[in-house]
């Protein structure tokens, strides 16, 4: 998984609503590295995680917060990669 930008972190808690990660898997299967713009026919599946919520906490909790989502996304993948 590759490093978030603070965009989605910040807005979610200026407006105060919680983060809805999501998950994307086989998308290695569908879109060749070597290929631009094109994608093979196949199954991908999307799991949504739990909502984070976001009330109370202010911007300067944007690296703290951006960091355990992006850590529970990474874990959520290694554990549920192969039945997936």
């Amino acid at each position: 998984m590759q490093a978030f930008f603070d965009g989605a972190f910040v807005a979610a808690i200026k407006a105060q609503k919680p983060i809805m990660p999501g998950v994307i898997f086989n998308t290695s299967k569908i879109l060749p590295v070597h290929k631009k713009f094109w994608a093979w026919p196949g199954l991908i599946r999307f799991h949504f995680l739990p909502p984070i919520p976001t009330e109370g906490l202010t911007l300067a909790d944007v690296p703290h917060l951006k960091g355990s989502v992006h850590k529970m996304m990474e874990t959520y993948y290694v554990e549920h990669r192969k039945n997936s």
